[in-house]
C-alpha cells in the first residue's frame, strides 16, 4: 500500500536476503536497496530527497519505513 509520501516500498534487498511487501514498521538500513512503486513526480521528490543523504558508514543507522 501506498504510504503518506505516495511511494510503496515493494520489496527490500538486504545482502542476500529479499524482503517481498515489508510491513510499514520494517527497518530500512543502510546499504538497503529499495525496489519502490511511485508516480513520476513522487520519483522525483525521493530522488532530490537521496542526493542530500550522507553516505553509509559504519555506524548502525536505520529509518522507518513509512515514517
Amino acid at each position: 500500500s501506498e504510504d503518506r509520501h505516495g511511494i510503496s516500498v515493494l520489496a527490500i534487498r538486504r545482502g542476500r536476503t529479499s524482503f517481498l511487501h515489508p510491513a510499514k514498521d520494517e527497518e530500512i538500513k543502510a546499504g538497503d536497496v529499495l525496489i519502490v512503486a511511485a508516480t513520476n513526480e513522487h520519483l522525483g521528490k525521493i530522488s532530490d530527497l537521496a542526493r542530500h543523504l550522507e553516505p553509509a558508514t559504519a555506524q548502525p543507522h536505520s529509518h522507518r519505513n513509512g515514517a
